[in-house]
């Protein structure tokens, strides 16, 4: 089996990260040498020592978390900016959701830079946007300011997360899933830790959530430099985007990445409005976002790893069914504490719904054109986490939160019904 690409059949291992491309070859060229990933005239496949790479990959991994620390610290300050600066509750949807869509338009543009060697360069470029995002949050005194500077922030994630899968997958291509779990991982523990941190920070005064953030990243800045991609051949014939995403086994991820993030952008946008509803102070708002996050960040690895093992579809798939009803429930909370068990539960599930839809991907996609698979992937799910944004917040405000998370859990059904048809692309692929 194989394909065509620019009117050329290209084998069938060509197409699959899997096969030989990313086994490491005696002379320690990681990638053989195929018309499709030959490496351009000049490019050195020397590898980095070990010791290189688990020093970048702590840097990229720090970096990754700060960046999740200062988006997540916004959230769960969207209510008290609401009451403080006395804007409607759908101004929280376009606070919550523009990042999502800057995100995606970053990883789109800045993808194709990171797979043709550009990738330290568009890192730093995102962690210095990232730096004054942030910044200017601590002195907003007007809406355009907070959806201004939450649009740079969205930039600063695409640049940063893009790119350093690529470095990251540049390091360890044999093991995809957990790889890119790693990094997913850290991201969801900075956000783990910015929700917390950022409504114990409020309490003191209200721009240190954004400058606490923003001075570690200040200080993580200079040692980036360290973030160096393993030498890896580039690919002189490229598939086009629509042609990634209709891969086998690519398809279906991007259902999935599209429910995944559709829940992240109807909980980014209700949650703090909710639990303030439900008797919650700004501090406790800050601390219920560890059962949004706590269990995705524990167990994405252990989903990561099982998707190097099994099937990542079939695993993908039956989590999706599984957040149906917890999703619904959700609406019906009676009080915080049932809020944070049922989110708990949730998240635990996300776990292994996103991190192995990407292992999917990236086992599927060309070697060479990893980082621009993955932004399909993320591309799809930050549009979809826009939608639950823009859609949830004014809902919540008209109606309620059991309409907003009937919807969800609908959507749910539909994407876990959606996976299940396409079964026959991608049960036996992997």
């Amino acid at each position: 089996g194989g394909g065509r690409v620019g009117g050329r059949f290209l084998p069938a291992k060509i197409f699959s990260a899997r096969g030989s491309a990313g086994r490491r070859r005696e002379g320690g060229d990681r990638f053989p040498m195929t018309a499709h990933n030959a490496p351009r005239p000049g490019v050195s496949l020397s590898p980095m020592t070990d010791t290189q790479r688990r020093l970048g990959r702590v840097v990229l991994l720090v970096m990754a978390a700060v960046l999740g620390m200062g988006i997540g610290a916004i959230l769960a300050l969207l209510a008290d900016i609401q009451d403080r600066f006395g804007y409607p509750t759908a101004v929280l949807g376009v606070i919550a959701g523009v990042t999502f869509l800057t995100t995606f338009a970053t990883h789109l543009l800045m993808s194709p830079l990171a797979d043709r060697g550009w990738e330290r360069r568009v890192i730093l470029i995102g962690a210095a946007t990232m730096i004054a995002s942030l910044a200017w949050m601590a002195v907003a005194s007007r809406l355009w300011h907070w959806i201004a500077a939450r649009a740079l922030l969205g930039f600063a994630e695409g640049a940063v997360v893009s790119s350093g899968r690529r470095v990251m997958l540049s390091w360890d291509p044999e093991h995809q899933g957990r790889t890119l779990s790693l990094l997913t991982s850290s991201l969801l523990a900075g956000f783990l830790l910015g929700p917390p941190l950022g409504g114990a920070l409020n309490e003191v005064n209200t721009a240190l959530p954004f400058l606490v953030p923003a001075a570690v990243g200040a200080l993580m800045l200079p040692l980036l430099v360290f973030a160096k991609p393993d030498d890896y051949a580039r690919p002189i014939v490229r598939l086009t985007r629509w042609r990634i995403a209709r891969l086998p086994g690519v398809t279906s991820g991007l259902v999935v990445a599209g429910i995944a993030w559709f829940m992240i952008g109807v909980l980014d946008a209700v949650w703090s409005r909710f639990a303030s509803d439900l008797g919650a102070s700004t501090l406790l708002v800050g601390f219920s976002y560890l059962s949004t996050a706590l269990p995705s960040t524990a167990l994405s690895p252990v989903g990561g790893a099982l998707a190097d093992r099994i099937n990542p579809m079939r695993l993908a798939m039956l989590s999706t069914f599984a957040t149906v009803p917890v999703v619904f429930l959700l609406g019906w909370s009676p009080g915080v504490a049932a809020l944070m068990g049922l989110a708990a539960v949730y998240s635990s599930l996300w776990a292994f719904q996103l991190p192995t839809a990407q292992a999917a991907a990236a086992k599927v996609v060309p070697a060479g054109q990893s980082a621009e698979g993955q932004a399909i992937m993320e591309g799809v799910g930050l549009v979809c986490a826009g939608a639950g944004a823009f859609i949830a917040a004014p809902l919540y405000g008209a109606v309620g939160p059991r309409a907003v998370f009937a919807l969800a859990a609908a959507a749910s059904l539909a994407a876990g019904l959606a996976i299940f048809r396409l079964r026959g692309r991608w049960r036996n692929l992997f």
